[in-house]
């Protein structure tokens, strides 16, 4: 087992002590927790119960991710950037075993918050250093990328960074409330505030942004806010229990794009004032939705898949001497860890655009905080998949869940009527052409006709048919089957095509077999006598 492209400078011996220690926290699920048991525990907060938790539940965490890392392709896994995040990794792993049987006497708590601290600050440029680990491959490999791999690129950096968001959602929780100078005397409970004010963290956000738009165009769009609650008795401002940080960060970001394609595309114009930025903030029963819309000319329809690609940017990248500064744009990271901190509490973002005039950015964030769990990266056996996959794999970080559950209950009935159909050809019954002639005129609520649906279906069970009689026999159907799946279904392996003049070979004789069934009378075997054509129809 490889572990890490690193330099441990302990002995053998306690490498493979090391490795042992992350196999056996990685067999562990992380343990959820909702911004209420958040606020539950803070409000009676007792340090040993919070440290005997963390000694558990943070080499859990982290063995999780450190063993995804090594699921990576070695064309970034051996780049410099990424080894070096590989090694801080290892590096906290080790410092938190320490306190994995440790007492939790006076002593050894003061020095766990100091470790958290330390593992806290060396974490502080993962993101930053793991994208530049990502330039250095691409440098590496001539400036292009095959799909697979920047397919499981995407993926694992989802799970990394949302691993890292809840890893430092724990630390700042037990720093805040028990470290050297904890919250005291005001509402905070840790990161989290229990009345945390919407349109206050919207100003906050859009006076940051707009000082950088100032900066870079010496101008900026006005910002205006209207707020709605669906309780006719709901007070305004809309309050709510959330990490005033996570808000921020996915404000500020929002914010930065607005007034960037806003000014951009009105830099011809000639009028004095920019369209304002509108911010709608409205309370439901199940969710919160904060509404950023701009008139910044919107997104070309081609290129919304590609917003919440990293290192996906239509601003000129920064130079790597700006790498600790913070710019209008050029990273292309904002978009997606945005969205993974909406996601982290089962929130989400949504963007909708309205090319040549403006896109709409919605935040949902959870009204009920009993509902709003974290959401983890777990990893298992099945993980390797997806770092191999061709094709995108159905899981929390990509939205093809959906359509593959369509999919697999479209398989499931064209397996029954696969039977059907064999069931029918028992009996003699050959089916005409036109047995579907009456279903077209029906339609689906999708406006689809289901004559064609069961045309599809009918289709399908003949692949199946081919494909579990005469396994050999995939080839003719294969393009049926791929317009059948819209881009879902996996392509068949290129050793189990068949020839055009195999396939061909194949069909006559079927047709023989067929013929000399017909000869033999097994039309009357069921019924024990010939059946008109009439019936048979």
């Amino acid at each position: 087992m490889r572990l890490f492209p690193v330099r441990l400078s302990a002995a053998s011996s306690s490498m493979a002590s090391l490795i042992k220690m992350l196999d056996f926290y990685s067999d562990f699920n992380p343990s959820p927790l909702s911004i209420k048991q958040f606020m539950d525990f803070g409000q009676n907060a007792c340090e040993k119960k919070s440290y005997i938790f963390l000694r558990k539940e943070l080499p859990v965490r982290l063995a999780n991710i450190m063993k995804e890392i090594a699921l990576l392709p070695d064309n970034l896994l051996h780049t410099r950037s990424v080894s070096e995040v590989s090694s801080w990794y290892v590096k906290s792993f080790e410092e938190v075993l320490e306190y994995e049987k440790a007492d939790p006497t006076h002593d050894n708590l003061h020095k766990f918050v100091h470790h958290l601290d330390l593992i806290r600050n060396r974490h502080n440029d993962v993101v930053q250093t793991m994208a530049q680990g990502v330039i250095e491959m691409k440098e590496n490999e001539g400036g292009t990328v095959d799909a697979p791999t920047e397919s499981s690129i995407q993926y694992f950096l989802d799970r990394l960074y949302m691993s890292r968001i809840s890893i430092r959602m724990l630390i700042n929780q037990h720093t805040l409330l028990f470290g050297a100078n904890p919250h005291s005397g005001g509402r905070h409970i840790g990161c989290l505030d229990p009345d945390c004010d919407l349109s206050d963290v919207v100003r906050d956000a859009y006076e940051n942004a707009r000082f950088l738009c100032d900066q870079y165009y010496l101008t900026s769009p006005a910002l205006e806010i209207q707020e709605y609650c669906r309780e006719p008795e709901g007070n305004l401002p809309i309050r709510t229990v959330y990490v005033p940080s996570h808000l921020y960060y996915m404000l500020f970001e929002l914010f930065k794009n607005s007034m960037r394609a806003v000014v951009e595309h009105h830099n011809n114009d000639n009028c004095d004032t920019l369209p304002p930025l509108k911010v709608a903030i409205c309370r439901g029963q199940e969710d919160i939705c904060v509404k950023i819309s701009d008139q910044g000319g919107g997104i070309p329809r081609s290129q919304t898949d590609q917003l919440f690609k990293y290192m996906y940017s239509t601003a000129p990248q920064p130079s790597k001497s700006d790498l600790h500064t913070v710019p209008l744009a050029g990273y292309g990271y904002g978009l997606p860890i945005s969205r993974l901190y909406a996601r982290y509490f089962h929130g989400d973002i949504v963007l909708l655009s309205c090319e040549g005039f403006g896109t709409d950015a919605i935040i949902y964030l959870k009204a009920l905080s009993d509902e709003a769990n974290e959401l983890l990266p777990i990893f298992n056996k099945t993980s390797s998949k997806f770092y191999r996959a061709t094709v995108p794999t159905g899981d929390w970080s990509n939205q093809l869940s959906n359509d593959l559950f369509l999919l697999e209950l479209f398989q499931s009935v064209a397996v029954y009527i696969w039977f059907l159909k064999k069931s029918i050809r028992l009996l003699g019954i050959k089916p005409q052409p036109n047995y579907m002639a009456g279903f077209v005129s029906f339609r689906t609520p999708y406006c689809l006709p289901l004559g064609s649906i069961f045309v599809g279906l009918m289709k399908l069970s003949d692949f199946l048919e081919l494909r579990y009689e005469c396994p050999t026999a995939v080839g003719h159907h294969t393009e049926t089957l791929q317009r059948l799946g819209s881009g879902y279904l996996r392509p068949i392996p290129r050793t189990q095509l068949l020839t055009a003049t195999q396939v061909k070979d194949l069909h006559m004789t079927i047709q023989e077999q067929q013929q000399q069934m017909d000869i033999q009378g097994h039309t009357s075997l069921a019924l024990g006598k010939d059946i008109p054509k009439q019936q048979q129809r």
